[in-house]
């Protein structure tokens, strides 16, 4: 949870902050990389991994024919130019670019034009950058295209080029590595950690860097994952996304016969419970703290994998204290309450009764995805204030949920008044 930062805390982030400017120069000369990045090349793909997501084949076909669009911005490529020589509408999307989220779209085309376009564009990223550069060699740029290009697999390391590609991606896990200590204390680190340690089993790189990259992630687990199963974040769906990228490393790390801390099977049972506690029905998530409905069928895999080969049943907690989430259910309807910061408390007397608002409206406006407002009762209140909801009402028609944002009395509530406030309400009805 949230606490006061420190001096100590600022002390630290300066260390690191000028322990990064210290390597990002001395990575400039090419004499000190040679030092800290050569060595011997991975032979080839000792473990083809298998990715628990699926690329967007309409997204990859949009790639290929020249659009790429990341991080809510587009570049149009034409045809016969490089998107590494064109400038990128912002930074994030140049993060994304470089950090290759849309290969898996790409591949997901499945046509040799996909495969040969992606094979280009990883060889020419190379032919630019593979040397060194100071933003898209970054720690958490790095991590992220250190990960896509393993899970690619077979698809873009095999085949004459892949020797390339190999080497460069040997150097890039052996950088991630010695980069560990100076990333941020946040989900950077752990995404790191687990992009090394997968680099690490597939790639059967040296004992060195398997066991530091061991070390990160056992820490950075112990350090990020709660009790409850939540990410310290508190989104939702960060714990999922991390929940099926330590299934894919658990999966590659046994079809190696390789041995991982024993911090991640605990890790995945815990976060495996908390997902189970926060999913919706039809298996979205709650759009909490940034979050989204996540990749649910990844996420099925993921919790399938986690269970041993079949999807966890019985019934889920409902309370979830350390990353402070309450959930309320009556029949298909859930209620997910962020109860976190202010001390809310949800009646148990009536959390039935909060789990079946919507069953009974007469407008046929439909009520908006999301919605600002608060739910109020002068008599015997729901809940003490209000925060942030994410309700799901197994209704057909949205239009059976009706909420007036005003002081007057709601033909859905009754004698219950809604007014407007600054707490979200997330609606989805199924």
């Amino acid at each position: 949870m949230a606490r006061h930062v420190t001096p100590a805390d600022l002390a630290a982030a300066l260390a690191r902050r000028t322990r990064r400017d210290v390597s990002d120069f001395a990575n400039a000369f090419a004499p000190y990389r040679a030092l800290t990045l050569g060595g011997r090349a991975p032979q080839g793909l000792a473990v083809a991994p298998r990715s628990l997501r699926r690329g967007d084949k309409a997204r990859g076909a949009a790639m290929l024919a020249g659009r790429f669009a990341l991080a809510g911005e587009t570049l149009n490529v034409p045809v016969g130019e490089s998107p590494w020589d064109l400038p990128a509408p912002s930074r994030r999307f140049a993060e994304a670019l470089h950090g290759f989220d849309w290969l898996a779209d790409l591949l997901a085309v499945d046509e040799a034009d996909a495969r040969a376009a992606a094979g280009t564009l990883v060889d020419d990223w190379i032919a630019r950058f593979g040397a060194w550069n100071f933003f898209s060699w970054g720690p958490g740029v790095l991590a992220a295209r250190t990960g896509a290009w393993v899970l690619a697999g077979p698809a873009l390391l095999s085949g004459d080029e892949a020797p390339a590609r190999i080497a460069s991606l040997g150097r890039q896990a052996r950088r991630l590595a010695r980069a560990l200590a100076i990333v941020p204390a946040d989900r950077t680190r752990l995404d790191a950690a687990i992009s090394l340690a997968l680099a690490a089993v597939c790639l059967d790189l040296p004992g060195a860097i398997k066991t530091r990259a061991g070390a990160a992630l056992e820490a950075v687990l112990k350090a990020q994952i709660l009790p409850d199963g939540g990410h310290v974040s508190r989104s939702p769906q960060a714990a999922a996304d991390i929940l099926i990228a330590l299934c894919e490393l658990d999966a590659a790390a046994a079809s190696g016969g390789a041995a991982l801390p024993g911090e991640v099977r605990r890790a995945m049972d815990r976060l495996t419970g908390f997902v189970r506690f926060a999913r919706l029905p039809g298996g979205a998530l709650p759009g909490f703290h940034g979050g989204g409905e996540g990749d649910g069928r990844a996420l099925d895999a993921a919790l399938a994998h986690a269970g041993g080969g079949k999807a966890p049943t019985g019934k889920v907690f409902n309370v979830a204290p350390h990353t402070g989430y309450h959930r309320a259910e009556a029949g298909a309807s859930v209620v997910i309450v962020d109860a976190a910061e202010a001390g809310v408390e949800i009646r148990p007397d009536r959390a039935r009764e909060l789990a079946e608002l919507g069953m009974r409206g007469k407008s046929d406006t439909p009520m908006p995805a999301t919605t600002m407002c608060a739910i109020d009762s002068s008599e015997a209140p729901l809940i003490s204030w209000a925060m942030p909801l994410a309700l799901v009402f197994k209704r057909a028609n949205s239009g059976l949920l009706w909420i007036k944002a005003s002081s007057r009395q709601s033909p859905m509530l009754g004698s219950k008044r809604v007014s407007c406030c600054k707490a979200a309400m997330s609606i989805s009805c199924n």
